[in-house]
């Protein structure tokens, strides 16, 4: 468990991605605007939150996050919806994500990550969230 909340962090140090049995990283409450790659390399995460920040997307090297559980993006001024490898995500039960300029959300999710019931979209913006749900609940 690595906690870096409430630190006013701008970037995040790429040390990190030395960590390898690293299996929860908490950089909510800063003002990180981007993440770098190599963040892709903690291949054992299980639990990321970055809530309250400045990112408008993520790294691609996250689609070797297979192994995590728990994603919180709350409060990120997201254009489109940053995780279009969602469905590389197997092992993914619970994603927080309030960012009112999203419109949709990527195909495809709902058939590889059927167990990811606790989806939250707290936004007016997500026109399919609603479909998006019940497509997971079948």
């Amino acid at each position: 468990l690595v906690v870096l909340a409430y630190n006013e962090m701008t970037h995040c140090p790429e040390e990190i991605a030395d960590m390898q049995v690293l299996t929860s990283l908490d950089m909510s409450h800063n003002q990180l605007e981007a993440l770098p790659q190599a963040l892709g390399r903690l291949t054992n995460l299980l639990e990321l939150l970055l809530s309250d920040n400045q990112l408008t997307t993520l790294p691609e090297s996250f689609e070797q996050l297979s192994t995590l559980t728990s994603l919180s993006l709350d409060q990120n001024p997201f254009d489109t919806f940053p995780c279009p490898f969602l469905p590389t995500w197997t092992a993914l039960v619970s994603l927080s994500i309030d960012a009112e300029q999203v419109m949709t959300l990527p195909d495809g999710a709902s058939y590889t990550v059927t167990e990811l019931i606790p989806l939250e979209v707290a936004t007016q913006g997500v026109e399919h969230s609603v479909a998006y749900r019940k497509r997971l609940q079948q």
